[in-house]
């Protein structure tokens, strides 16, 4: 018997042959619509039926007059499944992971070809022995031509339509910003395909910029992944409340320092006392933040949380999990945030070598699911206590910084912690410019990880000696 897909492959996948005019014909000509269940079926089999009228899809726009009938269905439970599919397809078409869907849809049209084909040939096998070697070539060879066609050759540059397409991409609204403006403008972000690293000491910065990078791609309609092996999913998700909403743990003032810029140049550091709005002392604030969860709506549904022991997780039960929560939850997640590959599971007789494979991998699955990677990395004991660290004071194998697409390291002397403050410098970005610096200003009460920023300039920590009584015993 034939597997079906499962429920997040049916919905992806209707809402691809109703709105693609790109995928429309190859999901028509290759899925039957007995693999689809219950409403799925009868959704696909109308859809199919409009693209062979029409030869292109009906378009998100015609969906409600396709099945207007089962919307209005005098049984509220088929209404209501209609009204919660085509739902569905609004609030996602334009943000469907393509590429994967598609690629998952060749391996699943592969596995059951070669399923079919081998307990024909175990069957001919049983019954007709030797004499039905001839057959069972056949129907092996005929299972090989019989799956999704989706060979890619490459692109020739005399096809300009595709060697130039990145053209259109330049002027296109970025996909995982930072909410740094000065990293965005050279897009110096997170990309499909791609492995960002953020380096750090112990205890400065990773987590907070991790929960920046989320709450970005939330608000960006962006399906945000963000696991961590250091602290429980509750604690991760306390950070996210605070930075959403803006809420404090206690009612105490916040100082932080604002950044006077002026042409793009820092003029002026000044302290600010701020009393925070919402606190977690407040009296209601259980309710009062599940009217702002209510509020934020559909987009709040777009991030998940998962927690997991230091040093258990694999990679191989990283990608255990993320078909799981494909298959399970029908989540497919654009942005994964990892925090950190330095404490997953890795062979102990020869770790530098192994975590140098692992960041490999990471970049792999980004590849294979079309997502987004980000994972950070520890400074080691050289870098403790300098005032800038380097590629040089990154731990364990530096091979993994060669791997990544995107390197930023952290930075923060004792003073910039006291104030708020620390510099951010991209070490490496594939493909645009790099070896450029960013001060930050921040407000970790609140879980942000940045109020104001500019590029760092010469005079920095002459108007930072200024703005501190104490001294920065830091090393250069």
């Amino acid at each position: 018997m034939a597997k079906r897909l499962g429920k997040a492959s049916q919905e992806n996948l209707l809402a691809l042959l109703a709105t693609s005019e790109k995928q429309a014909g190859i999901i028509r000509n290759t899925i039957k619509p007995e693999l689809f269940i219950g409403h799925y079926a009868d959704m696909m089999e109308t859809l199919c039926d409009y693209y062979d009228t029409y030869g292109k899809p009906p378009g998100f726009v015609h969906l409600a007059d396709l099945f207007e009938n089962e919307l209005n269905h005098s049984d509220e439970d088929i209404a209501e499944q209609y009204r919660d599919t085509i739902l569905n397809v609004e609030q996602s078409h334009k943000d469907i992971n393509e590429e994967y869907v598609m690629s998952s849809l060749q391996n699943f049209i592969r596995t059951q070809v070669t399923m079919q084909a081998v307990l024909e040939s175990a069957e001919l096998l049983a019954s007709m022995g030797s004499d039905a070697i001839d057959d069972v070539d056949e129907i092996l060879a005929k299972a090989q031509k019989t799956k999704l066609d989706l060979f890619e050759p490459g692109i020739r540059l005399i096809d300009t339509t595709r060697s130039l397409s990145f053209l259109d991409k330049l002027d296109e609204e970025l996909e995982f910003p930072t909410g740094i403006p000065e990293f965005d403008k050279y897009q110096v972000c997170p990309a499909r395909q791609t492995l960002f690293v953020f380096v750090a000491l112990p205890k400065r910065g990773k987590t907070q910029f991790a929960v920046n990078l989320g709450r970005q791609s939330l608000l960006n309609r962006k399906k945000v992944l963000h696991i961590s092996l250091e602290m429980s999913a509750e604690a991760i998700a306390q950070r996210y409340v605070q930075n959403l909403f803006a809420v404090a743990k206690r009612k105490e003032d916040i100082s932080i320092t604002r950044l006077e810029v002026k042409k793009g140049k820092l003029v002026d550091m000044l302290p600010v006392d701020r009393t925070p709005q919402h606190t977690f002392e407040d009296d209601n604030i259980k309710s009062k933040l599940l009217k702002k969860i209510d509020q934020v709506g559909y987009r709040i549904k777009n991030i998940i949380v998962k927690g997991f022991p230091s040093g258990k997780l694999t990679i191989k039960g990283l990608n255990a999990y993320l078909d799981n929560l494909e298959q399970r939850e029908g989540f497919i997640p654009d942005l994964i945030i990892l925090d950190y590959a330095d404490i997953m599971e890795v062979p102990s007789d020869n770790k530098r070598d192994a975590l140098g494979k692992l960041y490999v991998d990471l970049r792999g699955l980004g590849q294979e699911r079309n997502a987004a990677v980000v994972t950070f990395s520890q400074g080691n004991r050289q870098g403790v206590g300098r005032k800038e660290m380097t590629e040089s004071n990154i731990a364990e194998d530096f091979s993994k910084m060669a791997t990544a697409d995107i390197v930023v390291i952290y930075n923060q002397t004792k003073m910039e912690k006291m104030l708020g403050l620390a510099r951010v410098t991209v070490q490496l970005a594939r493909g645009d410019q790099d070896s450029f610096t960013v001060l930050v200003s921040q407000n970790y009460t609140q879980s942000q990880f940045v109020v104001d920023s500019v590029r760092l300039s010469s005079n920095y920590f002459d108007m930072l000696k200024e703005l501190s009584d104490e001294p920065d015993d830091e090393e250069d």
